[in-house]
């Protein structure tokens, strides 16, 4: 990677060469005048680098003639790079840059290139970087704003944790070696690694050179120093970063320029201005600079912090001056500090618990000055363990150091929570048992390292099977165990992607829902997203439904199938799958296949809630909801079949209906597509598949349909079960639609025949009157003028007692029909019309005798006009209305809803018209109507007629029989009458 062509002298020249080039020639860029000392200068157009075949332009000077080397700004193919040319004497290490030029993370600058670069004769190392356009964080202010403060500081720290972790220390830190990427500052990038160093992973500390920045370099960098080196760790960055920090909140340096009074103020950690800070920039200040690097704060607490958890500080000193402590005087064992006592102690065990209970250990730290560690150790020994000594004795050893390996059961020695989790994994059954008991001394290693709560691991031992209280275990103690072991699962986004892979296994998907998440973000994240998944999984029973819930609130981002379904229609696009595969099955099975989709309380439901699919929400509740007024309401059949396809539209996708044709399987997208299959099949699907309730989705459950106007649903309805019917006319709910729509209307038939049946017998019997009255107008006219006498002469016999009582009958059934029955008002108006005509007829006939026959034919003339009036009356009043009432029976209640009705939601056997009394009023109306008018007609048809017989009987010129002798009847009556008086 050093290999570098040599560039020719007349291609490039030396940096100083080129500004002194660029001053004589006035090339200086004018924007710079007034500007401070190493401002940017602008070389010669002509002034450029040639690298491993490629030649970088310069477009100006960054920095020159100071530090280590001369920093370039320079272009190739329109792209800014920047060129970091280390004068001759600075040779960083190459193995650091193989490092650095191979990390890939987002908050590290990327190093593009880096070798050597031979100018006037000199060889200079160069490094190729990626252009931070943002400037440095030294220029920026965060104003007082507290969250950016602390999305700088997690940021940084977010750096050096990874640096670290690829085992460079950077030595270097400062706001100047920040830079931002962007313009706008969003994106803090670690930088300039001249005099980072390599250390050895698993070193405790590591011996490098002195090389500083003075106000930013921790107080181990002015200790132990041996010809220029000193013994630091990856704490040193972290105290750097906490400077840093106090730099950027206060926009200055909080230091004077004397480096003795620094280096003092720094291993006492009185560092000035911090009590003047808020709260929470004082805490992660205080937790980044505490003199004693072995607990001072690292990545891990400054993530605990950015939480909001309050992470404690130590403020012990790193550099008290211990006395010796005599351990076992007959064995001459002498601990000189805290860390040589904690192996000691432990390994003589015995002696350190008499010690530590006889306070002779606490006595000791007073007397060296470590009075907060001597009031930690009385407060594991009075409060803490006063019963269980061995316990005290062990956590009293990992308060004295924190870095006290793990002493295992089975005798393995752990220095690392990751090394624990080894052990327990590898002797389940040891630990299932002894992890029973919160007191154990293992839940004390891991309290010195990280906060845990003892009781609640405890009970998992306790109350879980041994495999998943070991599970829960491990995932909330070792941060660095993945969720998922075989699968990249350390983040939210890794273990919903791995889920939605199919990379998981069934007991893996159980893990979502059995507690063993939950552990895994114990550690992980916030309080609110673990009360979250808490909430969802406490006491619930695994379903696949569920666990995909706890994906989604684990990630908010991610698709429904965890895919690419990330939108409603998408969504739609599954259901639409998962239809078609469940054509074949019963409507139970359909709704436990797609409970996901269609259940008020599935998978589907839950992730519009989340994501705030309103319209999705108020479509699956409308559609659904099997048991809504609405929904049991309406007319055809509505079950969870129809509804799943009625929603799969909604939601934006028609779903197909799948055919086997000929060995292939055919999607139809529509009515018309069904139709040009072959009939038989369809009339298969008819019956043994879901092609009616997919059919109904272009009629009646047609989503977007607009059922306006009256009665547009119920035609829509029509059409679909003639739809149904073309293709299999046995069905059932076609068949009593059918039924009941012709039974309806052979009802109307049947009234409608009986009502003109009526009408016609009206018109005859009317016809009949007329006839009969004419014919006697005409034989008074002819017969009764010429010979008058044959009703004069007894006219009380021929014209009143026959017109009296024909009237007394017209009247008293008028009265009847027209009165309620009041007979005798009827019949009196009669009586009283007779006799009024008896003397009209003797007053005309003693005028004149002709006249009496003209005006008698005027009298029946009158009649007549009364008696057609009076039926034609009664006809319009009664039968025109009951016409009406058979008319309104064939509308669209009678063929269309009464049918649908009985078809759907009846259970009646045979069909009857819910106004089916009301049709057979009309009947009975008619037949009444009919009657009255058969009475009424007849009963002039005999007045007319006995007319007619009285002039025919008695007329000289025609039967000529002898007119009544009433005198000689009445004389007979007398005598008849003495008779039987006598005998009485």
């Amino acid at each position: 990677m050093n290999d570098n062509p040599i560039i020719p002298e007349d291609r490039t020249m030396l940096a100083a060469d080129r500004t002194m080039v660029a001053k004589r020639s006035g090339t200086l860029d004018p924007s710079t005048d007034g500007e401070k000392e190493n401002s940017v200068l602008i070389p010669a157009a002509s002034s450029v680098y040639a690298i491993r075949g490629n030649l970088y332009t310069v477009v100006k000077m960054l920095s020159t003639g100071s530090g280590e080397a001369d920093i370039y700004l320079v272009e190739l193919e329109g792209k800014h790079h920047v060129l970091k040319i280390y004068h001759s004497n600075a040779r960083p290490r190459e193995e650091l840059f193989t490092i650095v030029s191979n990390m890939r993370f987002e908050l590290v600058v990327r190093v593009e290139d880096f070798g050597t670069l031979i100018l006037s004769g000199q060889p200079h190392f160069y490094e190729l970087m990626e252009y931070l356009e943002g400037g440095t964080l030294a220029e920026y202010k965060v104003n007082g704003d507290e969250r950016a403060f602390s999305r700088i500081a997690l940021s940084a720290a977010a750096a050096l944790a990874y640096c670290h972790a690829n085992l460079i220390i950077h030595k270097d830190i400062k706001p100047g070696n920040f830079f931002f990427r962007d313009k706008e500052r969003t994106q803090l990038v670690l930088g300039d690694f001249g005099i980072s160093t390599i250390f050895e992973d698993g070193d405790i500390a590591h011996r490098t050179t002195q090389a500083r920045t003075p106000v930013y370099a921790a107080p181990e960098m002015y200790v132990d120093v041996i010809d220029g080196e000193v013994e630091i760790t990856p704490g040193a960055d972290y105290y750097s970063l906490g400077i840093t920090l106090m730099y950027v909140w206060l926009g200055r340096s909080p230091f004077t320029k004397n480096e003795r009074v620094m280096m003092r103020m720094k291993s006492e950690g009185r560092l000035p201005e911090v009590d003047k800070m808020p709260p929470r920039v004082k805490r992660i200040i205080r937790g980044l600079t505490g003199p004693n690097p072995d607990r001072r704060w690292t990545y891990d607490e400054v993530e605990r912090w950015f939480k909001g958890e309050e992470v404690p500080i130590d403020e012990s000193s790193y550099y008290l001056h211990y006395k010796a402590f005599v351990v076992d005087p007959d064995r001459n064992i002498v601990a000189h500090d805290v860390k040589e006592l904690a192996p000691l102690l432990n390994d003589n065990r015995e002696i350190g618990i008499r010690y530590l209970y006889g306070k002779r250990i606490s006595r000791w730290l007073e007397d060296c000055g470590n009075t907060k560690l001597a009031l930690e150790l009385d407060d594991i020994v009075e409060r803490r363990f006063p019963k269980t000594p061995e316990a005290g004795l062990t956590a009293a050893i990992y308060a004295m150091d924190q870095n006290f390996p793990y002493y295992g059961g089975s005798g393995e020695v752990c220095h690392t929570i990751q090394e624990v989790s080894l052990v327990v994994l590898k002797y389940p059954d040891l630990y299932a048992q002894q992890l029973k008991d919160p007191s154990d001394l293992l839940y004390l290693y891991l309290s010195t390292r990280k906060k845990i709560d003892t009781q609640r691991l405890s009970r998992y031992f306790r109350d879980l099977p041994k495999e998943l209280a070991i599970a829960r275990f491990i995932y909330e103690v070792d941060e660095s165990v993945p969720f998922l072991n075989d699968i990249p699962s350390n983040t939210t986004e890794e273990i919903s992607a791995a889920f939605g892979a199919g990379l998981c296994s069934e007991d893996q998907w159980h893990s979502l829902v059995d507690g063993r998440l939950l552990s895994w973000m114990r550690s992980r994240y916030d309080v609110v997203k673990q009360e979250a998944v808490r909430a969802l999984t406490e006491g619930k029973t695994y379903t696949q439904g569920l666990a995909y819930a706890v994906l989604y609130t684990l990630d908010r981002q991610c698709a429904f199938d965890l895919q690419n379904a990330f939108t409603p229609q998408s969504v739609a696009a599954l259901f639409d799958r998962e239809l078609q595969a469940t054509q074949d099955i019963d409507n139970v099975a359909f709704a436990n296949h797609l409970n996901d989709f269609v259940s008020l309380n599935g998978r589907l439901h839950y992730y519009a809630t989340i994501h705030g699919w309103k319209e999705v929400l108020r479509m699956q509740d409308s559609i659904m909801n099997l048991t809504s007024k609405e929904n049991t309401e309406r007319m055809g059949v509505y079950d969870v079949r129809v509804a799943g396809y009625k929603f799969c539209a909604a939601l934006g996708v028609i779903p197909s209906y799948s055919f086997e044709v000929e060995g292939k399987t055919f999607l139809a997208n529509s009515l018309e597509e069904v139709e040009r299959l072959d009939t038989r099949l369809v009339r298969q699907e008819m019956r043994l598949g879901s092609l009616k309730s997919w059919a109904a989705l272009f009629f009646q459950e047609n989503p977007k349909a607009q059922f306006t106007e009256e009665l547009s649903y119920e035609k829509t309805l029509r059409d679909y079960l003639t739809f149904v019917g073309k293709y299999d006319p046995a069905d059932h709910h076609y068949k009593r639609f059918v039924s009941a729509r012709d039974g309806a209307k052979d009802a109307v038939e049947s009234t409608t025949r009986i009502w003109d049946n009526a009408v016609k017998k009206e018109k005859r019997l009317r016809t009949a009157v007329m006839g009969t009255a004419g014919f006697l107008v005409a034989c008074l006219l002819l017969l009764g003028i010429p010979h008058p006498e044959v009703l004069m002469h007894y006219i009380w016999f021929a014209i009143w007692t026959p017109l009296c009582l024909c009237s007394l009958m017209v009247g008293g059934m008028r009265g009847y029909i027209s009165a309620n029955g009041f007979i005798l008002v009827g019949m009196t108006v009669g009586l009283i019309v007779s006799v009024v005509t008896i003397y009209v007829l003797k007053a005309l006939y003693s005028l004149a005798p002709s006249l009496a026959s003209i005006g008698f034919a005027a009298v029946v003339l009158a009649y007549l006009g009364v008696c057609l009036w009076w039926g034609r009356r009664a006809s319009l009043r009664r039968l025109a209305d009951l016409r009406a009432m058979v008319n309104k029976q064939e509308d669209e209640n009678s063929q269309l809803v009464e049918p649908l009705f009985y078809a759907f939601k009846s259970r009646m056997l045979k069909y009857k018209p819910s106004k089916s009394n009301l049709m057979d009023d009309i009947v009975a109306e008619i037949v009444m109507a009919e009657g009255e008018l058969t009475a009424h007609y007849s009963s002039w048809i005999v007045l007319f007629a006995v007319f007619v017989f009285i002039l025919v009987f008695y007329h000289p010129a025609l039967l000529n029989r002898p007119l009544p002798d009433f005198i000689e009847w009445t004389h007979t009556f007398e005598e008849w009458w003495s008779q039987v008086k006598d005998l009485r």
